[in-house]
């Protein structure tokens, strides 16, 4: 296209009017049917002339082209950070309780927990405010009454509930259960959530605590 413009700069508006015809201006500046026909109304409203549309082309040609190309930028979406799963490794908790290792535990490792012991985690939410569920993973060997755990979250109690034995007073310390540990809204920020037993022999072993989006109050 830009081959073509040096010589028809150099040619008057009558050279193109009278050897130009509408297919040929076409096939010499690579111009689309479209910008063809904005030519020649530009050529019978600016230049007078129907005919001049080659011109008309010409001139437009450059211009419509640098539109064509330009893009413009689109506005972003809100974002909103995403609601995940989270899960509270007992071991990575602070607090009382001693560390067990138990193969079938889903870090490898429970925090064994006795009357009057608590076990709690301090996790950071940078998600919309939201309801949450809780679930606490434990073993608790067949050998006595059972213990009752308390479920706080910031302070506030959530849940209390008595656990069960996931097995005998042997392989039952390597068998876990999950029981449901209350509901809780939680915004963006720092929040702490504790268990703490109290009953019982004083045998339940804390494996994980669970935190997921999507619970009602």
């Amino acid at each position: 296209m830009y081959e073509t413009l040096p010589r028809l700069c150099t040619e008057t508006v009558t050279d193109i009017d009278a050897r130009e015809t509408h297919t040929r201006v076409k096939r010499r500046l690579g111009v689309p049917e479209q910008m063809m026909l904005i030519g020649r109304m530009v050529a019978r409203s600016v230049l007078g002339d129907p005919r001049r549309f080659g011109l008309a082309a010409w001139i437009l040609a450059p211009l419509l082209a640098g539109c064509s190309a330009q893009s413009f930028p689109t506005q972003p979406s809100a974002v909103v950070p995403s609601v995940t799963v989270m899960s509270l490794e007992a071991e990575a908790g602070h607090g009382d309780g001693q560390v067990r290792q138990r193969s079938r535990a889903s870090g490898g490792q429970t925090v064994h927990l006795g009357p009057g012991e608590y076990r709690q985690w301090t996790f950071d939410l940078r998600a919309v405010q939201g309801h949450y569920t809780l679930s606490v993973s434990y073993s608790n060997g067949k050998e006595g009454e059972n213990e009752v755990i308390h479920v706080t979250v910031d302070g506030t109690v959530v849940a209390s509930f008595q656990n069960r034995d996931s097995g005998d007073s042997i392989e039952g310390w390597n068998e876990f259960v999950t029981d449901p540990a209350g509901t809780t809204t939680l915004g963006p920020g720092s929040h702490i959530l504790k268990l703490e037993v109290s009953g019982g022999d004083g045998c339940v072993e804390i494996d994980v605590a669970t935190l997921r989006p999507g619970g009602a109050e």
